[in-house]
């Protein structure tokens, strides 16, 4: 059996939402860069502590 696409057009908040969607990707992919750079500088100053009182 064959289907037949009957809307071919774009709606126009399609580009709407895919930029909202790209804006919403950047900005959760910088806070988790930003999140693993606070955790390793955490662990860091915890290391450094541990071996000051070593």
């Amino acid at each position: 059996m064959k289907l037949e696409r009957k809307n071919l057009s774009v709606p126009a908040e399609t580009n709407t939402i895919l930029s909202e969607l790209e804006r919403t990707m950047v900005a959760s992919i910088a806070l988790m860069k930003r999140l693993r750079r606070e955790r390793r500088r955490s662990v860091r100053v915890e290391r450094t502590a541990e071996e000051q009182s070593a």
